[in-house]
């Protein structure tokens, strides 16, 4: 870490509402929620929500990111973040 310069770790809680609702993806991973993960400050993570069957996708709890499946967080301090789904 001292090498590359991080300097340190940020917590990522993910969330989905309904809880059974749909998934993540995290570069290579799907994870199911809730899901807490531990990764490098300031090092950007791009989360992609992907609702189950039955479900869209409606937006994140945190409204200035949109209504985008897929957000980059900069990780810049610990996160938690909900995705919305609603039934369709």
């Amino acid at each position: 870490m001292e090498h590359l310069g991080i300097e340190g770790h940020a917590m990522l809680d993910l969330a989905a509402e309904p809880a059974d609702a749909g998934t993540f993806e995290l570069a290579v991973l799907t994870v199911t929620p809730p899901f807490e993960g531990q990764y490098y400050l300031n090092v950007p993570v791009t989360v992609t929500a992907h609702p189950a069957e039955g479900y869209t996708f409606a937006g994140w709890s945190d409204t200035s990111l949109g209504t985008s499946p897929s957000v980059t967080l900069p990780m810049s301090a610990d996160t938690a973040l909900t995705a919305i789904f609603t039934a369709s």
